[in-house]
This record gives structure tokens, sequence and C-alpha cells, in this order.
């Protein structure tokens, strides 16, 4: 996550199209990966849909996703 963000900060001094292109060709994989690991620790993907709500949305998800893993075969 950190180098997405690092990286869309960097094509954004050089142009913001590269910015928003980059943005929408690395959404799918972010979206995946948090799904992944929701469903790794035991949790219903449906809580990436708290997104959508604008600050607390993020902070929800942020706390679901460091939550220890269940335990048990993958």
């Amino acid at each position: 996550m950190l180098a997405l963000v690092i990286a869309n900060t960097a094509l954004s001094i050089l142009s913001d199209q590269l910015a928003s292109l980059f943005s929408l060709i690395s959404l799918l994989p972010v979206i995946t990966a948090s799904t992944r690991r929701l469903r790794d620790a035991g949790l219903t993907p449906n809580l990436f849909w708290w997104l959508l709500l604008p600050f607390a949305g993020l902070v929800i998800l942020i706390v679901q996703l460091g939550k220890p893993g269940a335990a048990g075969p993958k």
C-alpha cells in the first residue's frame, strides 16, 4: 500500500493524468488483496464496503485488516 501511495505521489508530480491512470490500474489488485486478507482473517469480505464512508470507513477497514488471522488450515 505504501509503495502505491509513493508511486502515485511521484507520478502526480510528473503528470496528473499519469497518476490517475496508475490509480485506476492499481485499484483492482488493491481490492483483491484486501478481500483476500479479510478472508484470511476469518472475516467477511463485505467489510470492504465500509470504504464508502469517507473517513470512518477507512479506519474501520484498517482495524479489521490488522486483526490476527483465524487459526487452522487456509
